[in-house]
Protein backbone atom coordinates (compact mmCIF):
# COMPACT_ATOMS: atom_id res chain seq x y z
CA UNK A 1 0.00 0.00 0.00
CA UNK A 2 2.10 2.63 -1.06
CA UNK A 3 1.80 6.58 -1.86
CA UNK A 4 2.13 8.25 -4.76
CA UNK A 5 5.26 9.67 -3.82
CA UNK A 6 7.24 6.47 -2.45
CA UNK A 7 6.12 4.68 -5.86
CA UNK A 8 8.23 7.84 -7.22
CA UNK A 9 11.13 7.60 -5.30
CA UNK A 10 11.43 3.45 -5.73
CA UNK A 11 10.92 4.09 -9.42
CA UNK A 12 14.28 7.03 -9.47
CA UNK A 13 16.03 4.59 -7.33
CA UNK A 14 15.50 1.63 -10.29
CA UNK A 15 16.34 4.54 -13.25
CA UNK A 16 19.48 5.41 -11.35
CA UNK A 17 20.55 1.78 -10.76
CA UNK A 18 19.96 0.77 -14.37
CA UNK A 19 22.23 3.16 -15.78
CA UNK A 20 25.52 1.41 -14.21
CA UNK A 21 27.85 -0.24 -16.14
CA UNK A 22 28.82 -3.06 -13.77
CA UNK A 23 26.36 -5.72 -12.50
CA UNK A 24 26.67 -5.26 -9.07
CA UNK A 25 25.43 -2.15 -7.35
CA UNK A 26 28.45 -0.05 -6.03
CA UNK A 27 28.53 0.93 -2.33
CA UNK A 28 28.65 4.55 -3.30
CA UNK A 29 25.13 3.66 -4.61
CA UNK A 30 23.29 3.74 -1.40
CA UNK A 31 19.54 5.31 -2.13
CA UNK A 32 17.06 5.38 0.75
CA UNK A 33 13.54 4.34 0.50
CA UNK A 34 10.92 5.38 2.93
CA UNK A 35 7.36 4.58 3.27
CA UNK A 36 5.00 6.38 5.61
CA UNK A 37 2.09 5.31 7.01
CA UNK A 38 -0.69 6.25 9.42
CA UNK A 39 1.49 5.15 12.49
CA UNK A 40 4.64 5.07 11.86
CA UNK A 41 7.79 5.97 9.79
CA UNK A 42 9.50 3.59 8.76
CA UNK A 43 12.68 3.59 6.51
CA UNK A 44 14.58 1.11 4.77
CA UNK A 45 18.40 1.87 3.81
CA UNK A 46 19.20 -0.29 0.24
CA UNK A 47 22.56 -1.45 0.23
CA UNK A 48 24.73 -3.29 -2.36
CA UNK A 49 28.20 -5.08 -1.23
CA UNK A 50 30.64 -5.43 -3.85
CA UNK A 51 29.91 -9.26 -3.86
CA UNK A 52 26.05 -8.19 -4.79
CA UNK A 53 23.88 -8.88 -2.48
CA UNK A 54 21.52 -6.90 -0.97
CA UNK A 55 21.31 -5.71 3.01
CA UNK A 56 18.36 -4.95 4.15
CA UNK A 57 18.68 -2.70 7.63
CA UNK A 58 15.21 -0.87 8.72
CA UNK A 59 15.31 1.96 11.14
CA UNK A 60 12.11 2.53 12.94
CA UNK A 61 10.40 4.98 15.93
CA UNK A 62 10.02 3.20 18.96
CA UNK A 63 10.00 -0.96 19.07
CA UNK A 64 6.23 -0.85 19.56
CA UNK A 65 5.40 0.52 16.33
CA UNK A 66 7.66 -1.57 13.85
CA UNK A 67 4.68 -4.49 14.08
CA UNK A 68 3.28 -1.95 11.67
CA UNK A 69 6.26 -2.91 8.84
CA UNK A 70 4.86 -4.99 6.53
CA UNK A 71 6.26 -7.47 4.58
CA UNK A 72 4.49 -6.09 1.34
CA UNK A 73 7.02 -3.15 1.51
CA UNK A 74 9.92 -5.42 1.92
CA UNK A 75 9.58 -7.60 -0.53
CA UNK A 76 8.98 -4.37 -3.12
CA UNK A 77 12.28 -3.11 -2.15
CA UNK A 78 14.20 -6.60 -2.70
CA UNK A 79 12.64 -7.34 -6.04
CA UNK A 80 13.65 -3.90 -6.97
CA UNK A 81 16.98 -4.81 -6.05
CA UNK A 82 16.84 -7.93 -7.94
CA UNK A 83 15.51 -6.60 -11.26
CA UNK A 84 18.28 -4.10 -10.86
CA UNK A 85 20.91 -6.49 -10.64
CA UNK A 86 19.12 -8.56 -13.32
CA UNK A 87 18.89 -5.79 -15.78
CA UNK A 88 22.93 -5.13 -15.79
CA UNK A 89 24.85 -6.36 -18.27
CA UNK A 90 28.07 -8.11 -17.02
CA UNK A 91 31.17 -5.80 -16.33
CA UNK A 92 33.04 -8.19 -18.36
CA UNK A 93 31.62 -7.70 -21.53
CA UNK A 94 33.11 -4.41 -23.22
CA UNK A 95 31.26 -4.58 -26.42
CA UNK A 96 33.15 -5.64 -29.99
CA UNK A 97 36.69 -6.74 -30.00
CA UNK A 98 38.72 -3.59 -30.94
CA UNK A 99 41.78 -5.24 -33.08
CA UNK A 100 44.30 -3.46 -35.11
CA UNK A 101 43.75 -0.20 -36.54
CA UNK A 102 40.45 0.14 -34.21
CA UNK A 103 42.24 -0.47 -30.51
CA UNK A 104 42.16 3.54 -30.03
CA UNK A 105 38.54 3.39 -30.96
CA UNK A 106 35.50 3.62 -28.34
CA UNK A 107 33.28 0.74 -28.23
CA UNK A 108 30.70 3.30 -29.75
CA UNK A 109 32.84 4.52 -32.74
CA UNK A 110 33.70 0.69 -33.72
CA UNK A 111 29.90 -0.02 -33.76
CA UNK A 112 28.83 2.66 -35.64
CA UNK A 113 31.98 1.57 -38.04
CA UNK A 114 30.64 -1.32 -38.19
CA UNK A 115 26.98 -0.45 -38.91
CA UNK A 116 27.68 1.82 -41.64
CA UNK A 117 29.80 -1.06 -43.34
CA UNK A 118 26.78 -3.21 -43.50
CA UNK A 119 24.55 0.03 -44.66
CA UNK A 120 26.94 0.06 -47.12
CA UNK A 121 27.00 -3.51 -48.01
CA UNK A 122 22.84 -4.01 -47.55
CA UNK A 123 22.40 -0.97 -50.17
CA UNK A 124 25.03 -2.42 -52.40
CA UNK A 125 23.38 -5.93 -52.39
CA UNK A 126 20.22 -4.79 -52.79
CA UNK A 127 20.71 -2.07 -55.73
CA UNK A 128 22.17 -4.99 -58.11
CA UNK A 129 19.28 -6.90 -57.31
CA UNK A 130 17.06 -4.25 -58.50
CA UNK A 131 19.02 -3.21 -61.34
CA UNK A 132 18.94 -6.70 -62.28
CA UNK A 133 15.30 -7.34 -61.91
CA UNK A 134 14.65 -4.05 -63.63
CA UNK A 135 17.33 -5.24 -66.54
CA UNK A 136 15.12 -8.45 -66.74
CA UNK A 137 12.19 -6.43 -67.93
CA UNK A 138 13.94 -4.46 -69.91
CA UNK A 139 15.32 -7.14 -72.25
CA UNK A 140 12.37 -9.23 -72.01
CA UNK A 141 9.88 -7.14 -73.95
CA UNK A 142 7.79 -3.64 -73.81
CA UNK A 143 5.08 -5.97 -72.98
CA UNK A 144 6.35 -7.11 -69.63
CA UNK A 145 7.44 -3.39 -68.95
CA UNK A 146 3.80 -2.39 -69.27
CA UNK A 147 2.78 -5.47 -67.24
CA UNK A 148 5.65 -3.72 -64.70
CA UNK A 149 4.17 -0.36 -64.60
CA UNK A 150 0.64 -1.95 -64.15
CA UNK A 151 1.31 -3.95 -61.46
CA UNK A 152 3.75 -1.03 -59.71
CA UNK A 153 0.77 1.38 -59.94
CA UNK A 154 -1.51 -1.29 -58.40
CA UNK A 155 0.62 -1.77 -55.25
CA UNK A 156 1.31 2.26 -55.12
CA UNK A 157 -2.01 3.35 -55.05
CA UNK A 158 -2.94 0.43 -52.31
CA UNK A 159 0.07 1.13 -50.26
CA UNK A 160 -1.84 5.09 -50.61
CA UNK A 161 -5.07 4.48 -49.43
CA UNK A 162 -4.72 2.18 -47.07
CA UNK A 163 -2.85 4.71 -44.57
CA UNK A 164 -6.08 6.53 -44.07
CA UNK A 165 -8.28 2.85 -44.16
CA UNK A 166 -6.10 1.83 -41.16
CA UNK A 167 -6.55 4.95 -39.39
CA UNK A 168 -10.19 5.36 -39.64
CA UNK A 169 -10.91 1.29 -39.56
CA UNK A 170 -13.35 1.33 -36.54
CA UNK A 171 -15.31 3.94 -38.43
CA UNK A 172 -15.21 2.06 -41.78
CA UNK A 173 -15.84 -1.42 -39.94
CA UNK A 174 -18.81 -0.94 -38.67
CA UNK A 175 -20.74 2.00 -40.13
CA UNK A 176 -19.38 2.05 -44.02
CA UNK A 177 -20.49 -0.94 -46.77
CA UNK A 178 -18.34 -1.32 -49.49
CA UNK A 179 -15.61 1.09 -48.65
CA UNK A 180 -12.85 -0.38 -50.32
CA UNK A 181 -14.92 -1.76 -52.64
CA UNK A 182 -16.00 1.74 -54.14
CA UNK A 183 -12.19 3.07 -54.10
CA UNK A 184 -10.81 -0.09 -56.14
CA UNK A 185 -14.10 0.61 -58.40
CA UNK A 186 -12.36 3.98 -58.80
CA UNK A 187 -8.93 2.67 -59.70
CA UNK A 188 -10.24 0.64 -62.75
CA UNK A 189 -11.99 3.00 -63.63
CA UNK A 190 -9.07 5.52 -64.12
CA UNK A 191 -6.80 2.57 -65.82
CA UNK A 192 -9.50 1.86 -68.18
CA UNK A 193 -10.31 5.48 -69.16
CA UNK A 194 -5.83 5.98 -69.31
CA UNK A 195 -4.78 2.98 -70.88
CA UNK A 196 -7.59 1.67 -73.02
CA UNK A 197 -6.82 4.82 -75.43
CA UNK A 198 -3.44 3.79 -75.59
CA UNK A 199 -4.66 0.53 -76.97
CA UNK A 200 -6.92 1.40 -79.59
CA UNK A 201 -3.67 3.86 -80.97
CA UNK A 202 -1.53 0.73 -81.39
CA UNK A 203 -4.56 -1.16 -82.99
CA UNK A 204 -4.76 1.37 -85.42
CA UNK A 205 -1.40 1.73 -85.77
CA UNK A 206 -1.12 -1.97 -86.48
CA UNK A 207 -2.14 -3.32 -90.12
CA UNK A 208 -2.41 -6.92 -88.50
CA UNK A 209 -4.76 -5.97 -85.75
CA UNK A 210 -6.96 -3.89 -87.63
CA UNK A 211 -9.32 -6.91 -86.79
CA UNK A 212 -9.84 -5.12 -83.75
CA UNK A 213 -10.99 -1.91 -85.11
CA UNK A 214 -15.08 -2.76 -85.03
CA UNK A 215 -14.23 -3.03 -80.91
CA UNK A 216 -12.00 -0.08 -80.27
CA UNK A 217 -14.93 1.77 -80.96
CA UNK A 218 -16.82 0.80 -78.35
CA UNK A 219 -13.73 2.32 -75.68
CA UNK A 220 -15.26 5.41 -74.94
CA UNK A 221 -18.88 4.17 -74.23
CA UNK A 222 -17.39 1.52 -72.44
CA UNK A 223 -15.24 4.14 -70.50
CA UNK A 224 -18.22 6.02 -69.37
CA UNK A 225 -20.47 3.21 -68.41
CA UNK A 226 -18.00 1.67 -65.70
CA UNK A 227 -17.77 5.55 -64.70
CA UNK A 228 -21.43 5.63 -64.08
CA UNK A 229 -21.28 2.40 -62.38
CA UNK A 230 -18.94 3.70 -60.03
CA UNK A 231 -20.89 7.02 -59.47
CA UNK A 232 -24.19 5.20 -58.67
CA UNK A 233 -22.42 2.89 -56.00
CA UNK A 234 -20.64 5.75 -54.34
CA UNK A 235 -23.36 7.25 -53.73
CA UNK A 236 -25.74 4.17 -52.69
CA UNK A 237 -23.24 3.98 -50.13
CA UNK A 238 -23.33 7.16 -48.79
CA UNK A 239 -24.50 6.61 -45.04
CA UNK A 240 -26.14 9.77 -43.35
CA UNK A 241 -23.84 10.11 -40.28
CA UNK A 242 -20.97 9.67 -42.22
CA UNK A 243 -20.96 11.59 -45.65
CA UNK A 244 -18.66 14.40 -44.74
CA UNK A 245 -15.98 11.64 -43.75
CA UNK A 246 -17.13 9.86 -46.68
CA UNK A 247 -16.61 12.38 -49.15
CA UNK A 248 -13.55 13.48 -47.52
CA UNK A 249 -12.40 9.95 -48.59
CA UNK A 250 -13.77 10.15 -51.73
CA UNK A 251 -11.49 13.41 -52.33
CA UNK A 252 -8.45 11.39 -50.77
CA UNK A 253 -8.66 8.46 -53.38
CA UNK A 254 -9.17 11.22 -56.13
CA UNK A 255 -6.42 12.90 -54.96
CA UNK A 256 -4.18 9.45 -55.13
CA UNK A 257 -5.08 8.39 -58.36
CA UNK A 258 -3.96 11.82 -60.13
CA UNK A 259 -0.90 10.92 -58.54
CA UNK A 260 -0.53 7.19 -59.50
CA UNK A 261 -2.72 6.80 -62.96
CA UNK A 262 -2.61 10.14 -64.21
CA UNK A 263 1.29 10.87 -63.92
CA UNK A 264 1.63 8.16 -65.82
CA UNK A 265 -0.35 8.39 -68.62
CA UNK A 266 1.53 8.32 -71.53
CA UNK A 267 4.45 6.38 -70.00
CA UNK A 268 2.57 3.31 -72.40
CA UNK A 269 3.13 5.70 -74.83
CA UNK A 270 7.22 5.84 -74.38
CA UNK A 271 7.39 2.41 -73.77
CA UNK A 272 6.50 2.05 -77.46
CA UNK A 273 8.14 4.56 -78.86
CA UNK A 274 11.26 3.48 -77.95
CA UNK A 275 12.65 2.09 -74.46
CA UNK A 276 15.31 4.86 -73.69
CA UNK A 277 12.27 6.96 -73.30
CA UNK A 278 11.28 4.88 -70.67
CA UNK A 279 14.53 3.56 -69.24
CA UNK A 280 17.05 6.55 -69.58
CA UNK A 281 14.78 8.86 -67.12
CA UNK A 282 14.36 6.00 -64.38
CA UNK A 283 18.21 5.33 -64.96
CA UNK A 284 19.45 8.94 -64.11
CA UNK A 285 17.24 8.59 -60.90
CA UNK A 286 19.02 5.46 -59.84
CA UNK A 287 22.52 7.47 -60.67
CA UNK A 288 20.99 10.63 -58.94
CA UNK A 289 20.07 8.78 -56.05
CA UNK A 290 23.54 6.63 -55.82
CA UNK A 291 25.92 9.52 -56.35
CA UNK A 292 23.79 11.78 -53.73
CA UNK A 293 24.37 8.87 -51.23
CA UNK A 294 28.13 8.32 -51.69
CA UNK A 295 28.87 12.31 -51.77
CA UNK A 296 27.19 12.32 -48.80
CA UNK A 297 28.63 9.52 -47.07
CA UNK A 298 31.84 10.39 -47.90
CA UNK A 299 31.71 14.38 -47.57
CA UNK A 300 28.87 15.07 -46.08
CA UNK A 301 28.88 18.17 -43.53
CA UNK A 302 33.09 18.20 -44.33
CA UNK A 303 33.00 21.48 -46.48
CA UNK A 304 29.46 22.77 -46.00
CA UNK A 305 28.12 22.88 -42.02
CA UNK A 306 24.44 24.00 -42.80
CA UNK A 307 21.80 21.83 -42.91
CA UNK A 308 20.18 21.07 -46.28
CA UNK A 309 16.96 20.35 -45.61
CA UNK A 310 14.72 20.29 -41.76
CA UNK A 311 12.27 17.28 -43.06
CA UNK A 312 15.43 14.89 -43.78
CA UNK A 313 18.81 15.63 -41.05
CA UNK A 314 20.86 12.86 -43.03
CA UNK A 315 20.38 15.27 -46.22
CA UNK A 316 23.26 16.98 -47.12
CA UNK A 317 24.79 20.03 -49.10
CA UNK A 318 27.69 17.31 -50.41
CA UNK A 319 25.42 14.70 -52.03
CA UNK A 320 22.90 17.24 -53.00
CA UNK A 321 26.18 18.55 -55.33
CA UNK A 322 27.49 15.59 -55.77
CA UNK A 323 23.91 13.86 -57.40
CA UNK A 324 23.78 16.64 -59.25
CA UNK A 325 27.23 16.32 -60.79
CA UNK A 326 27.43 12.51 -61.68
CA UNK A 327 23.75 12.71 -62.50
CA UNK A 328 24.67 15.51 -65.56
CA UNK A 329 27.93 13.22 -66.45
CA UNK A 330 26.04 9.84 -66.25
CA UNK A 331 23.35 11.19 -68.26
CA UNK A 332 25.77 12.64 -71.13
CA UNK A 333 27.72 9.02 -71.38
CA UNK A 334 24.48 6.73 -70.97
CA UNK A 335 22.21 8.42 -73.75
CA UNK A 336 25.19 7.94 -75.97
CA UNK A 337 25.60 4.26 -75.17
CA UNK A 338 21.80 3.28 -75.10
CA UNK A 339 21.47 5.28 -78.78
CA UNK A 340 23.96 2.52 -80.40
CA UNK A 341 21.49 -0.16 -79.73
CA UNK A 342 17.95 -0.62 -81.62
CA UNK A 343 16.31 -2.47 -79.51
CA UNK A 344 16.60 0.78 -77.27
CA UNK A 345 15.60 3.27 -79.89
CA UNK A 346 12.69 1.68 -82.15
CA UNK A 347 9.34 1.80 -81.57
CA UNK A 348 7.23 -1.00 -81.99
CA UNK A 349 2.83 -1.39 -82.13
CA UNK A 350 2.72 -5.37 -81.57
CA UNK A 351 1.98 -7.16 -78.63
CA UNK A 352 4.01 -9.68 -78.14
CA UNK A 353 5.04 -12.25 -75.89
CA UNK A 354 8.38 -13.26 -77.23
CA UNK A 355 9.69 -10.54 -79.46
CA UNK A 356 11.90 -10.71 -82.26
CA UNK A 357 14.51 -7.87 -83.14
CA UNK A 358 13.71 -4.64 -83.94
CA UNK A 359 15.08 -2.77 -87.06
CA UNK A 360 14.10 0.57 -87.99
CA UNK A 361 15.30 3.77 -89.63
CA UNK A 362 16.96 5.62 -86.48
CA UNK A 363 15.59 9.02 -85.65
CA UNK A 364 17.99 11.79 -86.51
CA UNK A 365 18.09 12.30 -82.87
CA UNK A 366 19.97 9.45 -82.25
CA UNK A 367 22.60 9.81 -85.00
CA UNK A 368 25.94 11.50 -84.98
CA UNK A 369 26.19 15.25 -85.86
CA UNK A 370 28.81 17.39 -86.61
CA UNK A 371 27.82 20.92 -84.66
CA UNK A 372 30.33 23.73 -85.84
CA UNK A 373 30.32 26.43 -83.27
CA UNK A 374 31.32 30.39 -83.68
CA UNK A 375 34.70 32.05 -82.24
CA UNK A 376 32.80 34.10 -80.14
CA UNK A 377 33.32 30.63 -77.72
CA UNK A 378 36.84 31.45 -76.96
CA UNK A 379 35.51 35.19 -76.04
CA UNK A 380 33.79 33.10 -72.77
CA UNK A 381 36.29 30.03 -72.08
CA UNK A 382 39.74 29.60 -72.72
CA UNK A 383 40.99 27.00 -75.00
CA UNK A 384 42.51 24.49 -73.11
CA UNK A 385 38.82 24.30 -71.04
CA UNK A 386 36.85 23.84 -74.04
CA UNK A 387 39.24 20.80 -75.25
CA UNK A 388 38.25 19.16 -72.05
CA UNK A 389 34.46 18.85 -73.57
CA UNK A 390 33.69 15.16 -74.64
CA UNK A 391 33.36 14.77 -78.63
CA UNK A 392 35.35 18.15 -79.38
CA UNK A 393 37.71 16.58 -82.85
CA UNK A 394 39.05 19.72 -84.32
CA UNK A 395 39.60 23.48 -82.66
CA UNK A 396 40.81 25.46 -86.05
CA UNK A 397 41.36 28.80 -87.58
CA UNK A 398 39.59 30.52 -90.82
CA UNK A 399 40.89 32.96 -93.17
CA UNK A 400 40.32 35.79 -90.49
CA UNK A 401 41.97 34.50 -88.07
CA UNK A 402 38.97 33.51 -86.14
CA UNK A 403 38.72 30.26 -84.34
CA UNK A 404 35.83 27.97 -84.99
CA UNK A 405 34.88 24.49 -83.14
CA UNK A 406 34.50 21.31 -84.36
CA UNK A 407 31.94 18.93 -82.35
CA UNK A 408 31.04 15.64 -83.41
CA UNK A 409 28.48 13.90 -81.46
CA UNK A 410 24.90 13.00 -80.67
CA UNK A 411 22.32 15.88 -80.39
Amino acid sequence: NLSDDDECTLKSLQKKASKRTSSHLQTSDISSYATVSKDSTVALTVAAADAGAAKITTTSAPETETENTTETEKSLVLASVAEISATEPPSSVSGPSATGPRRAMSNESIKKDESKLKKMLVRLLSGVLMVSVFLLFLFSGHFYICTLIFFTEVILFRELVKVRYNTWLPIIENSIPFFRTTQWLWFVTAIFYTYSDFVVDVIKSNTSLHYLLHYAKYQTGLAFLIYNVTFVVTIATLQKDHIRFQINQLCWTILVLCLTVGQLKYIMHNVYNGLIWFALPIMLVVFNDSFAWLAGITCGRKFIQKEFVNISPNKTWEGFIGGGIGTMVAGWHLSRFMAQYTWMVCPTNKFELFPDKLICELDPVFQQAKHIFPHSIFEVFPQFVIKMIPSVVDICTDTSSMSTMMVDGTT
